[in-house]
């Protein structure tokens, strides 16, 4: 209840529904949209993010945003997050962090094509897989490659500032989200792109703070 809490719902998802949406709406501090059909690695995943950022962003009082997942809950006290976050770290931005520049089989992921927002790679239609496949192929052996070049990468999970929040809405520009749309998990590339080698650079921290257990 100390929180606000901004979620999307896949639209894909059975959970969906007008019910369900203003169930959730109802609730003290919580609001709701559906605005994505998302595929596995799709862009869609980044533009799900990006719509949850700027509503938060809208409401001045809050200077603290966590990116979790359908499947996180927190596993520490409000007590204790507001006295790492607010009192002890309050620029600090808590992300995952790898330097992929000599990381060639990582590169590919954004400079080959890739249209997961069309074929779903979770898909049991074996064609639907297969023609994704080809693609991907193709251009390797053709040795196709976009000029886009990104350094970094990481999973989007983060504890942002609000100033780190506002860097990455301002690096995602529309031209940006062009090259993004074509990338495999494009918001693995988005904050850490976004904070890296701006003058927040100095602010983050390479610990996100999140423990998964796969």
């Amino acid at each position: 209840k100390r929180f606000e809490c901004f979620v999307h719902i896949d639209k894909k998802s059975p959970i969906n529904t007008p019910e369900f949406l203003e169930e959730l709406n109802s609730l003290e501090r919580v609001t709701a949209i559906s605005e994505y059909k998302i595929n596995w690695g799709s862009y869609l995943h980044m533009m799900a993010i990006l719509r949850l950022l700027q509503m938060a962003l809208k409401k001045p009082e809050i200077d603290r945003i966590h990116i979790i997942s359908g499947e996180d809950f927190p596993v520490k006290s409000y007590e204790e997050f507001h006295q790492f976050f607010e009192v002890e770290h309050p620029k600090e931005n808590f992300i995952e962090l790898t330097d992929i520049r000599n990381m060639p089989m990582v590169q590919r992921r954004y400079t080959k094509f890739h249209f997961q927002h069309i074929f779903n790679r979770k898909s049991k239609n074996k064609l639907i897989i297969f023609i994704d496949k080809a693609i991907r192929q193709m251009q390797y052996h053709l040795l196709f490659e976009r000029k886009t070049r990104f350094d970094y990468k990481g999973l989007v999970w983060s504890s942002l500032s609000r100033e780190g929040a506002e860097r990455v809405l301002e690096y995602v520009t529309p031209k940006r989200i062009e090259v993004l749309k074509y990338t495999e998990a494009a918001e693995e590339f988005m904050v850490q792109n976004a904070l890296m080698g701006s003058e927040l650079e100095k602010t983050v921290v390479t610990d996100n703070l999140r423990f998964a257990d796969w």
